[in-house]
């Protein structure tokens, strides 16, 4: 976990709450010592309790902002 990239999620006020929910199941996976984040769309839905198909469109969503 990254409590850095925790603090940037934390002021995406303006995101969707679904959004904003699985931008910080992001950055909890996030390895602030190697900058490594790999989690894999079936995890990040089986976190979230989003579907896979909605993990996509939300990552489309997010790298589009």
């Amino acid at each position: 976990m990254s409590l850095q990239a925790l603090g940037i999620v934390s002021t995406w006020a303006e995101l969707p709450l679904s959004l904003r929910g699985l931008a910080y199941e992001i950055a909890n996976c996030h390895n602030q010592e190697t900058g490594q984040c790999n989690p894999s769309v079936g995890y990040l839905a089986k976190r979230s309790g989003m579907t896979e198909r909605g993990i996509r469109k939300g990552l489309a969503e997010l790298e589009s902002r």
